[in-house]
């Protein structure tokens, strides 16, 4: 099975004092009419960072002021296309109050995390959300703006990805029933790979 890393997740908040609000999007009906945060493809040669920054801009008007990398990577598979698609994720801070909307959505709303999270209609989704959550409520933002960025995969051709069935729901090892578990060789061998 083919492992495609060709879009990317990215997931536009604000603050307010202590309290964070999260930026959802509805697509319109003709496209699913599904919430989610903003998600777009990586044109050839871009770095995944860089799409993400790119795609907010395309589709809310927001510019970036913090950018955050998030580990987990959106898996999903799609029936009938043979293909697991693999979505880094990251977080984007934003000053500014309501997005200009492109054509692919109709309608945006502000929730706090738990609203946001019981909106969000894939379980890969919800946990990059929570891991983003606990970033951000660790640290004040003038500390992670400051904080080094750990390497992030980009969306080019990803030979030494593997699929490997992992969790902790008490299947055994090669159960299709599983949930794949994407295994990322060390960032050093990524970038030698380029």
């Amino acid at each position: 099975m083919k492992i495609v890393c060709n879009s990317v997740c990215a997931f536009v908040f604000r603050r307010s004092g202590d309290s964070v609000e999260y930026l959802l999007l509805r697509r319109t009906h003709d496209r699913g009419g599904f919430w989610q945060p903003v998600t777009g493809r990586v044109e050839k040669r871009e770095k995944a960072e860089d799409a993400a920054r790119r795609e907010v801009f395309e589709e809310t008007g927001f510019k970036t002021r913090e950018f955050l990398f998030i580990e987990k990577v959106h898996v999903y598979f799609k029936p009938g296309k043979r293909k697991i698609y693999a979505e880094p994720c990251f977080g984007i801070g934003i000053n500014g109050a309501d997005p200009v909307l492109c054509k692919e959505h109709d309608k945006h709303a502000w929730l706090g995390f738990e609203a946001a999270v019981k909106q969000l209609p894939h379980s890969g989704l919800r946990e990059a959300l929570t891991e983003l959550h606990a970033q951000i409520m660790s640290a004040p933002s003038e500390q992670l703006a400051r904080r080094e960025p750990t390497a992030a995969p980009d969306c080019l051709p990803f030979k030494d990805l593997k699929v490997v069935h992992g969790g902790t729901d008490g299947k055994r090892d090669g159960d299709p029933a599983r949930k794949p578990v994407i295994s990322y060789p060390k960032s050093e061998q990524l970038r030698a790979d380029r």
